[in-house]
């Protein structure tokens, strides 16, 4: 194939930048978007048919969006030459609605009344006595250096059998144990404080006690004997207990046949 010819077939399969629309495309640069409502030129009868319509009109509006792009004035960054987009012309309405602001948590109430800034601690932290990264906590974290070393010094008064790995094991467990019951009650105090039924002025915590309460209450009157033989829970508010209606035993024949069809009308 000759030059001529490759440049021929070149532009028969390049497309023309000028774009000429019966009713002007509206472009907003600002969301690098073109809204064409032109009709289609033709009625497509198969879906191939459609199909290439479409795409021609996806080209020429991008065309035209592109050629608009071009024009605007632009910038030298870090990454290369960039347009600067204008703001945006229409209003995209959100799929999801906008989040709620969470409630703060006991600390971060406390560090934003002295005023401390939230720093992110580093995963990975040097180790100078084996000089090697290590994580900070987790697994073979640094935190757990004390219980590696070959030599540990006992106390003053140890037991008679004295286990120092196992007690600085517990010790540490206990802690990660207490964060977690921390992290949990912080966790409760925001969900019952963001829920609407939650009084002004109650606190959470409150709040959440006197639902306990509650739930015992309901749990012991689950029983036949309506809580009579159950174990009391230190704290376990008094409950009434309802009284038994005792029906008479001798009973009319009309008040025996009354309550015989109420029976068989619940029952069918």
């Amino acid at each position: 194939m000759s030059v001529d010819e490759i440049i021929k077939k070149q532009q028969a399969e390049s497309k023309d930048i000028f774009v000429s629309k019966i009713y002007p495309v509206a472009l907003d640069l600002g969301l690098l978007a073109a809204f064409d409502e032109n009709l289609l030129g033709i009625q497509p009868s198969k879906s191939a048919d459609l199909e290439s319509e479409l795409l021609k009109n996806t080209r020429d509006a991008t065309q035209l969006l592109i050629n608009k792009i071009v024009s605007l004035p632009v910038e030298n960054t870090d990454e290369g030459i960039m347009a600067k987009l204008p703001q945006p012309e229409n209003v995209i309405p959100r799929e999801k609605p906008v989040p709620k602001e969470k409630p703060l948590t006991r600390w971060e109430k406390f560090a934003k009344i002295k005023g401390i800034n939230k720093k992110k601690k580093d995963r990975m932290v040097y180790d100078e006595q084996s000089g090697k990264v290590r994580p900070a906590w987790g697994y073979k974290g640094i935190n757990k250096k004390e219980e590696e070393q070959w030599l540990i010094p006992l106390p003053d008064n140890p037991n008679q059998d004295p286990d120092i790995r196992k007690t600085m094991a517990e010790k540490r467990n206990a802690s990660v144990a207490k964060n977690s019951r921390r992290q949990k009650r912080n966790l409760e105090e925001a969900a019952q404080s963001s829920k609407k039924n939650t009084k002004p002025g109650l606190d959470a915590r409150a709040t959440y006690k006197k639902k306990l309460k509650q739930s015992i209450v309901f749990s012991k009157t689950a029983t036949a004997s309506l809580g009579k033989f159950d174990k009391k829970v230190e704290g376990e508010p008094k409950t009434r207990k309802p009284k038994r209606k005792l029906e008479s035993v001798t009973r009319s024949a009309k008040d025996e046949r009354d309550i015989n069809k109420a029976i068989l009308s619940k029952l069918f």
